[in-house]
Formats: structure tokens, sequence, C-alpha cells
């Protein structure tokens, strides 16, 4: 099973990385905490619709483009890595 928290996090950090931006400025244009922002990057915390659409302006890019699966994505089978 897919977890869209984590797909997404990786999209938006990815995107990030390629614009050379920070998480605090992320943080700041959505007027929230750098903390929220690092447990949304790391798929601890659920990102809403509004936020999404807020971090798609912020990037430049398509709420769409944020929730795309990769074609490269790999699922971990949590019971084989500890087998």
């Amino acid at each position: 099973m897919v977890d869209m928290n984590v797909v997404i996090a990786n999209n938006i950090s990815r995107s990030l990385e390629k614009q050379n931006r920070k998480q605090v400025e992320l943080a700041d244009y959505l007027e929230i905490s750098r903390q929220t922002v690092n447990k949304m990057l790391s798929g601890a915390r659920t990102i809403n619709a509004g936020e999404l659409r807020m971090i798609a302006e912020f990037l430049g890019t398509s709420m769409e483009e944020l929730t795309t699966i990769p074609q490269n994505y790999e699922e971990t089978d949590v019971f084989r890595v500890f087998m």
C-alpha cells in the first residue's frame, strides 16, 4: 500500500531541493512553524488540501505534480525488512 503522505512529502522535498529553497522559507510562506513543516516533510503529519494548494503555489507547480507517485517508487515490505 502506498503511503501518500510520504509520496507527497518526498515530492515537495525534491522540488525544494531542485529550487534551492529551504524549509524555513516554506514555513514562513505557510505561516506555520518550522517544526510543523519538518513533520509534514517527514510524512509524520498529513498535509491538507489547502496547505497542498499553497505549497504548490510556493513551488510554482501543480497539486497534481506533488501528488504523483514516481514511476521508480518502491514500496518497502516492512515484514521482509525485519526478517
